[in-house]
């Protein structure tokens, strides 16, 4: 058996871990039953060997890289609840760390970029049909717009 280090809270025993528990209200028992508690957020909290997942004040397991964390946290809900599939389930990772902010502004920022080109897009395509309404050669409007002609042309088409 291979025998590695885990910190203080590793579990050898998996059906001794933390059970995953319900909601407190009883609205939320009812629409879990419901929906068998389909959504969970699990946070991630790094040591020296990875990371160590959390639900709550419960550690639940761990994982070496954050990619597998998600495959892990529906390993471990499969270990402790067999009948249910747990593979279609929304787990949301949210790792500890002190850039959470800097990551998030970034995020941010990439989302209003994206939400830019969008609307530059629709922009373009709007100028692109009134001039090729009244008239206007591709080679114009490229010229006038300062796009390729294949871009006009796309543009033109979409």
């Amino acid at each position: 058996m291979d025998q590695r280090a885990f910190p203080r809270y590793h579990h050898s025993n998996p059906r001794n871990l933390s059970k995953p528990h319900p909601q407190s209200t009883q609205n939320n028992r009812s629409k879990q039953k419901k929906h068998e508690m389909n959504a969970i957020t699990i946070t991630a909290r790094r040591w020296s060997g990875g990371w160590e997942l959390w639900n709550g004040n419960d550690i639940w397991t761990q994982v070496r890289t954050l990619a597998k964390a998600r495959q892990q946290v529906i390993d471990y809900l499969d270990t402790m609840e067999e009948d249910i599939d747990h593979s279609t389930w929304n787990i949301t990772i949210v790792p500890e760390i002190a850039q959470a902010a800097q990551v998030e502004q970034s995020a941010a920022a990439s989302k209003l970029a994206e939400e830019s080109a969008r609307a530059a897009s629709a922009a373009s395509r709007k100028a692109v049909r009134a001039l090729k309404d009244d008239h206007y050669s591709l080679a114009d409007i490229s010229y006038i717009m300062g796009l390729s002609r294949a871009r006009v042309s796309q543009l033109a088409n979409s």
